[in-house]
C-alpha cells in the first residue's frame, strides 16, 4: 500500500498520507470491534460495554468469621432490618449506641460546641492522611439505560453530550482523596490509583484497561471539533500535554460512592458542564443522590431545606469556614466573606427509623438509641451541604468530625454519607446491525439518560 501511495503522489507526501490511512483503519477496526452493545431485558435495558463490572469486596462478620456479599439477602437484613451496623474497611462496624444515647441526653448547647468543632476541609484532610492509611479498594460501576428504547431520541445538539464510552465510572471509597493535595503525604488519591491501574493495563493487550481505553479513543473519533474558543479554555486548563484522564467532579476525602472519570478532553469538558448548576437547573441532565445516617429519627417523611451556604473568616484559626445561614445562625449576611454566601437546597426523604435498645447507665440515661437512613438530593452544589444542612435540622450525619457534637462524631468510625446514584445524559451508537448504526456508512447516535450505582455500606 506504501509503494502505491509512493508512486501515485511521491515521497514526501505519502508518509503522512500512509499515517493517516492507517490511523483511519485501525480506529475504524476498534469500533468495530469494541462496539457497545445494548441487551434487552423486560424491566430495563442494560448498557454492556468494555467496562466490565466488578462486585464489591466482600464484607467479613466479626461476630461469624464469616464473609456477605453486599446487597445480598444477610447483607439487607443486617442493614435495613437489624440495624446497628455500618460497614468499615471492609468489614461490619457496630455503631456506638451509648455515645448516640450521650448525645440525646446531653444539656450543653448544641449550636455552641458545633461552632467550636468546626474546622476547614483541607486540615481535615491533612489529618486524616497523615494519621490513618489510605483505603484504595476503588473499582469500577456499571451503567444501566434510566429509561427505555422506545424514549431514545435523535442529537440535534449532541456537542452538550458526552459519550459514554469515553467515560469511566468507579467506587470511590471513604478516606481517599478525589484529586491530589499539597505536600507529599497527600499525592495518593483516587485520581492517581485509576491513572496508574490504565497505565498498566494499557500495556498489557486485551487486558481490562486496555479495551476501555481504545474504546474511548475510537470512539472520540466521532467528537465534534471544539470551537476555537473551547480550544483556548483547555490549553489554560488542562493544557497542550499530552491529555491525563482526571475526575469530572469531586467527593470529599471521607464520602465514598459513584464518582465518574472522563476518558477524553471533550468527555471531561461536556461532564464538567453537565455538573455545573446553570446547566442542572435548565436540563435535567444530571441529577445526584446520596444516602446518610443521621442522628435521632427525622419527624417527616419527606422534605427540603433551602438554607444559604457561605463562608466565615475565623480569625482565631486563620482560614474561612463553610457555614449554613439557618434560622438559629448567629450571623447575618454582612459577616459573610464576600459573595461567599449562595443559596443551597437539599430534599430529603426518610428510608427507614431505627430504634435499637442500649443498656442504661449514668452516662446514656436511656433505654434505646435512635437513628434514621435517609435519602439527600442535592440541588446545588455547596461546600459542605448535605451535613450543614441535616446539621441545621438537628439530625447530624453519624461520624461527621466537623459539624457535629463528639457524641455524634465518634458514634462511628466513618462519615456515614455515600454517593449513591448518579444520573446523567450521555451520547452512544446504534449497536451493530441495526439501521445507521456503527456498522453502517454514517453512523447514527442517540442520546439517553444512564444511572449508575454504588452500594451504600449502611
Amino acid at each position: 500500500m506504501l509503494r502505491l501511495i509512493r508512486s501515485v503522489i511521491g515521497a514526501p507526501y505519502s508518509v503522512l498520507l500512509y499515517s493517516c490511512w492507517s490511523l483511519s483503519s485501525t480506529c475504524s477496526a476498534r469500533v468495530h470491534a469494541w462496539q457497545v452493545r445494548v441487551t434487552r431485558t423486560e424491566r430495563h435495558h442494560t448498557l454492556f460495554s468494555t467496562v466490565r463490572h466488578q462486585d464489591p469486596p466482600l464484607v467479613l462478620n466479626p461476630e461469624t468469621h464469616r464473609f456477605i456479599k453486599p446487597n445480598g439477602p444477610k447483607w439487607r437484613k443486617i442493614m435495613h432490618q437489624v440495624g446497628g451496623y455500618i460497614v468499615h474497611q471492609n468489614a461490619l462496624t457496630p455503631i456506638a449506641r451509648k455515645a448516640l444515647c450521650r448525645w440525646e441526653t446531653e444539656q450543653e448547647d448544641q449550636q455552641e460546641q458545633r461552632k467550636n468543632l468546626q474546622c476547614e476541609e483541607e486540615n481535615q484532610d491533612e489529618r486524616d492522611v497523615a494519621d490513618q492509611p489510605h483505603d484504595s479498594s476503588w473499582y469500577l460501576l456499571e451503567a444501566s439505560e434510566a429509561s427505555p428504547s422506545e424514549n431514545k431520541f435523535a442529537i440535534d445538539n449532541g456537542e452538550s453530550w458526552p459519550f459514554l464510552d469515553q467515560l469511566l465510572f468507579v467506587h470511590k471509597p471513604s478516606e481517599l482523596l478525589t484529586l491530589p493535595g499539597i505536600g507529599p503525604h497527600k499525592q495518593t488519591c483516587l485520581a492517581s490509583l485509576v491513572n496508574d491501574w490504565l497505565e498498566i493495563e494499557k500495556a498489557a493487550i486485551n487486558s481490562q484497561g486496555f479495551d476501555i481505553w481504545q474504546v474511548a479513543q475510537a470512539s472520540a473519533l466521532f467528537n465534534t471539533p471544539p470551537s476555537k474558543k473551547q480550544q483556548r479554555k483547555q490549553r489554560k486548563d488542562i493544557g497542550t500535554h499530552e491529555f491525563v484522564p482526571r475526575p469530572c467532579h469531586r467527593l470529599d476525602y471521607d464520602t465514598s460512592g459513584v464518582l465518574v472519570f472522563g476518558l477524553t478532553r471533550d468527555a471531561l469538558r461536556l461532564t464538567n458542564t453537565l455538573f455545573q448548576e446553570e446547566s442542572l437547573a435548565t436540563t435535567k441532565l444530571l441529577q445526584k443522590t446520596y444516602v446518610a445516617l443521621v442522628a435521632g429519627h427525622v419527624a417527616n417523611d419527606t422534605g427540603v431545606i433551602d438554607y444559604p451556604i457561605g463562608k466565615i473568616y475565623n480569625a482565631e484559626k486563620d482560614f474561612n469556614e463553610f457555614v449554613c445561614l439557618d434560622d438559629a445562625s448567629p450571623y447575618r449576611p454582612s459577616d459573610f466573606v464576600d459573595k461567599s454566601l449562595r443559596k443551597a437546597t437539599t430534599k430529603w426523604t426518610v428510608l427507614q427509623r431505627f430504634s435499637l435498645p442500649v443498656e442504661v447507665d449514668s452516662n446514656t440515661g436511656g433505654d434505646f438509641v435512635r437513628y434514621t437512613r435517609i435519602q439527600l438530593q442535592p440541588q446545588t452544589g455547596r461546600g459542605h451541604q448535605l451535613r450543614l444542612h441535616m446539621a441545621s435540622i438537628g439530625h447530624y450525619i453519624l461520624g461527621d468530625r466537623l459539624h457535629a457534637p463528639t457524641s455524634i462524631a465518634t458514634a462511628t468510625p466513618r462519615l456515614c454519607l455515600h454517593a449513591e446514584t448518579l444520573e446523567m445524559g450521555v451520547r452512544m451508537t446504534e449497536p451493530s446491525g441495526s439501521k445507521g448504526g456503527i456498522d453502517s456508512k454514517e453512523p447514527k447516535h442517540y442520546a439517553t439518560k444512564i444511572k449508575v450505582e454504588s452500594i451504600p455500606p449502611f
